[in-house]
């Protein structure tokens, strides 16, 4: 189901049983630590004795203590609505702080695993998967193929026409997108790397296995102090094909 790093070379593979197993970039082999009390949909070590889990079937996110796995705490948002109950389906964390991804609900919560409470919520249509970027901001992957971005207040749509995208990863080089059936990846770059003046975005498909028709979207966006040069503020150009 998922991989969560532990550090620069282990790494730990989640079942959808909640077996866990622990791996090294020094070995191709797995070694089996237990199973966890969870179905889950995605998880991260977002402490370096503490891993955090998605916990689909219970509709829950809960928190195991590393390497015991023992479950720690968990949290689930009181008063949801029968008709689109609570379904968490993606994780990220930035330090005390975990995103969580409710696709059922349509919200994403930010939850304090410091403080255990909820910091934060807002509505997004549909959320597929959340990851903190390098810069402290949450981007947001819609299942319609939407990335929105999320510093405070409410979130900003900044790219779309990403059909079939499941997955946000990053590296140096910028943002990544992978598509539902591993046969697309757009790497995105932000440019000019300086917050308040000007950002540019391009994700690139440069091809997929078996397919002739490569994506690519641009989207710009002008902002402090550069945005007095625009009469609306904002520039925007978005293509896809």
């Amino acid at each position: 189901v998922t991989v969560c790093p532990v550090d620069l070379k282990k790494f730990l593979v989640l079942s959808r049983p909640g077996e866990v197993w622990e791996g090294s970039l020094d070995s191709s082999d797995l070694v089996p630590r237990g199973t966890i009390s969870a179905i889950p949909a995605d998880g991260e070590c977002v402490a370096s004795d503490l891993l955090g889990v998605a916990d689909w079937g219970r509709r829950r996110v809960v928190f195991f203590d590393w390497p015991s796995l023992r479950e720690n705490w968990s949290w689930a948002p009181q008063g949801t609505d029968p008709l689109h109950p609570f379904e968490p389906v993606a994780v990220s964390s930035l330090g005390p702080l975990v995103a969580v991804a409710d696709r059922g609900g349509n919200r994403v919560y930010v939850l304090d695993i410091q403080k255990r409470q909820l910091e934060k919520e807002f509505p997004v249509p549909s959320p597929r998967d959340v990851l903190w970027s390098r810069g402290n901001a949450l981007m947001i992957l819609s299942e319609e193929g939407k990335i929105f971005l999320w510093t405070e207040g409410e979130p900003s749509l900044i790219l779309e026409g990403l059909k079939d995208a499941w997955a946000l990863s990053e590296s140096i080089q910028g943002l990544i997108v992978w598509d539902v059936a591993g046969n697309v990846l757009w790497n995105g770059v932000e440019y000019p790397p300086v917050a308040g003046m000007a950002t540019m975005m391009c994700l690139a498909a440069p091809g997929s296995v078996g397919g002739e028709n490569p994506q690519a979207v641009f989207r710009a966006y002008v902002g402090e102090p550069a945005h007095s040069l625009f009469p609306r503020g904002r520039s925007f150009v978005s293509a896809g094909g």
